[in-house]
């Protein structure tokens, strides 16, 4: 350009030169949080899937920079994880991240973040689904119209916090809270009318706040009454841990009669789904994924449950190109784009539909799910670059290279909100995090822990090399990959470290093998026939 003076800071050179600056830049800070994690958080094996890994550190780097502290005034936890907004704590969130955050509890004050709700119980047992965090009360006081809940889930993350680490010392400890909370809502969340015996909540309080199942007149929720069922299950199952035996039969005649009730009024046997009934015994017959709720609480028959699975593997349902939308492909109400509830594909329902298949032994398709989950979530991760146009613009400066709210079902994109237009909130991690974390390390990679036995469960089914840093389960600090494999039938080779000895079963197939392995190096190798002659021996 005529009369422009060369400057040497806008010479090729230099521009190169700043650029490759800036790049080693970021790859420092971002090996720097990695390598901040490394030695207390589990850290997956995957050298094919790079994208991936990135995805589940981001995870962490998001949940690092949403660490609070508490104070006098809040009487909260001196430190605790809110991904709400500064002014709020929510049950609902805060139960989310501890169930994927679990496994950096090491860092990570996840389990602390619960004990903010535990403070804030009142005396009649009530606890609220959200927390002013300015004075730590409650928002609003319960109503039969609005009660105030989020689904009663406290104990699902508490537990595997037990199996992971071995301590009883919460289980102890907050068992009373727990049962005052299950009493509230007993009495205070009954249906009514020909529903009796079920239990309801509110759109927002269910979480699927424009969902076209629509409130229900004091009708029973399937969702709801199902999260009542695991509940009990769950402390009866608490119960027997911490040696409450008396406690044990109370919790375990509840969830039987619970899902008697379930079975008896919200199974459609014709549709072969649960449905809400309204208190006059109506089925609202709208296909959300509330209806899979019965399946990680244990309600169907194996026949039912057979019925209902079937819904996920329909490509005109629940089988789409992201698994799983959240209400039916081929209802009226279903959006493409996802508009929060009418279609979108959330990370916590995933994982609870997964968990759900487990119980009934489909652990092929939970993998299926969870592998295709993550793989469309990290396509978006590495390949989208939204219009900014579309998001709040307090997100502009963070929404590239992360993950989202929601998706849609059908496209490589977050999923909308509910005006169907604008998209949701990135780097929202409590409902996003379960899949780079918690269905990676558990349905992808395939590790289940039981610290109280010393016991590591590993379903092989990836043949590209994979395996696990730094997991800690028990006592037991363990290192473990498995080399690559050609085919199902090549040879087996397992490496790996661990501090002290542990329990290893490895199922590969339907052929199991139980190891007890020492202290030191790990070094495993053995065929296909091996294993199966073991297993007929």
């Amino acid at each position: 350009m005529a009369g422009r003076k060369y400057d040497q800071r806008n010479s090729p050179a230099t521009a190169l030169k700043s650029s490759f600056f800036t790049i080693l830049i970021f790859l420092i800070s971002l090996n720097s949080c990695t390598n901040l994690y490394q030695n207390q958080i589990p850290d997956p094996i995957l050298p094919d899937y790079q994208g991936i890994r990135n995805m589940y550190w981001k995870v962490w780097q998001i949940m690092e920079q949403n660490i609070k502290r508490g104070n006098r005034e809040n009487n909260f936890s001196y430190h605790y994880v809110n991904c709400e907004s500064e002014l709020l704590i929510n049950q609902s969130s805060t139960i989310m991240l501890a169930l994927f955050g679990v496994y950096g509890s090491s860092h990570f004050p996840v389990m602390q973040s619960l004990d903010n709700f535990y403070r804030g119980q009142r005396s009649d047992g009530f606890i609220s689904r959200i927390y002013n965090s300015m004075t730590g009360e409650y928002l609003h006081a319960p109503s039969a119209i609005e009660p105030m809940i989020n689904p009663p889930l406290f104990t699902w993350p508490e537990l595997k916090y037990y199996y992971l680490t071995g301590d009883q010392s919460r289980l102890k400890k907050y068992f009373k809270t727990w049962e005052k909370y299950f009493e509230w809502l007993d009495n205070f969340c009954q249906a009514k009318g020909e529903a009796i015996g079920l239990y309801y909540n509110s759109q927002n309080g269910s979480l699927m706040i424009n969902s076209p199942r629509t409130d229900n007149d004091f009708g029973g929720w399937a969702d709801m009454s199902c999260q009542m069922a695991l509940f009990a299950e769950q402390l009866a199952e608490t119960a027997e841990i911490i040696g409450e035996d008396t406690r044990v039969i109370y919790y375990q005649n509840r969830y039987q009669k619970i899902t008697e009730v379930i079975r008896e009024k919200l199974w459609h046997d014709e549709d072969g789904f649960y449905y809400d009934l309204t208190s006059d015994g109506h089925p609202i017959r709208i296909k959300t994924t509330a209806g899979f709720w019965p399946l990680i609480a244990g309600i169907p028959s194996s026949e039912d449950a057979h019925e209902l699975i079937n819904h996920l593997k329909n490509d005109d349902e629940f089988a789409r190109r992201h698994l799983f939308p959240s209400l039916s492909a081929d209802e009226d109400g279903f959006k493409p784009n996802g508009a929060y509830w009418r279609g979108g594909v959330w990370g916590n329902e995933n994982y609870m539909i997964i968990a759900g298949l487990k119980r009934y032994g489909e652990y092929e398709f939970a993998t299926t799910t969870a592998w295709n989950h993550i793989t469309n979530m990290e396509k978006i991760f590495t390949g989208y670059f939204p219009d900014t146009s579309l998001i709040d613009e307090k997100y502009w400066a963070n929404c590239n290279a992360t993950v989202w709210e929601l998706y849609s079902p059908e496209n490589d994109q977050p999923g909308t909100r509910w005006d169907t237009y604008n998209l949701c909130r990135p780097n929202y991690i409590p409902t996003s995090g379960f899949g780079p974390v918690a269905m990676l390390i558990e349905d992808v990679l395939g590790f289940n822990v039981n610290g109280p036995d010393d016991q590591l469960t590993w379903r092989l089914w990836l043949l590209n090399k994979h395996g696990i840093r730094n997991l800690k389960f028990g006592n037991n600090l363990v290192t473990l990959w498995c080399e690559k494999r050609e085919t199902k039938e090549s040879p087996v080779d397992i490496k790996g470290l661990t501090s002290s000895p542990f329990f290893l079963t490895i199922i590969l197939e339907q052929d199991t093998i139980t190891i007890k392995q020492p202290r030191g190096r790990i070094n495993i190798s053995f065929k296909m026939e091996d294993i199966k002659k073991i297993n007929k021996d």
